[in-house]
């Protein structure tokens, strides 16, 4: 799935996107809208030289990253537990460094220390 994502990323293409997306993924944000969002951050990132190796958050999410002339792009994403696998959530960022970690929208990555504040009454 990681060269899928990452042909969609080099060349968008929507009967692609429809192809691997799960029912959901064109509700959440539509593919035009998808389409103009990655244009606008190649436009930023530059030149893109090649995708790394998907770090798997668990049997359905991972990340890999796309590395650029103006900096490191992140590409997360999750499955669906069908078979075939389904694109449900699909996600390009500029990240800070190569070592920071995207999440589901739902919360923070798995293994990620998570802060809890309490407030005194």
């Amino acid at each position: 799935m990681r060269d899928r994502i990452y042909d969609l990323w080099k060349r968008w293409d929507d009967g692609a996107i429809e192809e691997i997306g799960a029912m959901n993924l064109l509700i959440d944000v539509p593919a035009a809208q998808r389409r103009d969002d990655i244009r606008k951050l190649k436009d930023e990132m530059g030149e893109c030289t090649g995708a790394g190796n998907v770090t798997a958050e668990n049997w359905l999410r991972g990340q890999f990253n796309i590395s650029c002339a103006n900096g490191t792009v992140g590409a997360f994403f999750t499955l669906s537990p069908t078979q075939p696998p389904a694109v449900q959530h699909l996600k390009f960022q500029k990240l800070e460094a190569d070592s920071v970690r995207l999440g589901a929208p739902t919360g923070a990555p798995a293994g990620s220390p998570v802060r809890i504040s309490r407030r005194n009454p």
